[in-house]
């Protein structure tokens, strides 16, 4: 995901651009995540930065990574 990110970064017309704007038209969307590891913190980061949106809801298997 972090490399698809930096292509997005490259250029704009990339698979990136249907998830960004899907969020954009569904501001109240939960991302589903099965682990939140380091580097999906960091790709959520940068979708919440690209999509403008003042929060991103996420839901996952536990309680700590769902907000």
């Amino acid at each position: 995901l972090l490399l698809m990110a930096e292509a997005h970064e490259e250029r704009a017309d990339t698979p990136l651009r249907h998830v960004i704007d899907w969020l954009r038209d569904r501001p109240d969307a939960v991302v589903r995540l099965y682990a939140l590891d380091v580097e999906t913190q960091i790709f959520l980061l940068w979708l919440l930065r690209r999509t403008g949106l003042a929060e991103l809801a996420t839901d996952a298997n536990s309680p700590a990574v769902a907000t």
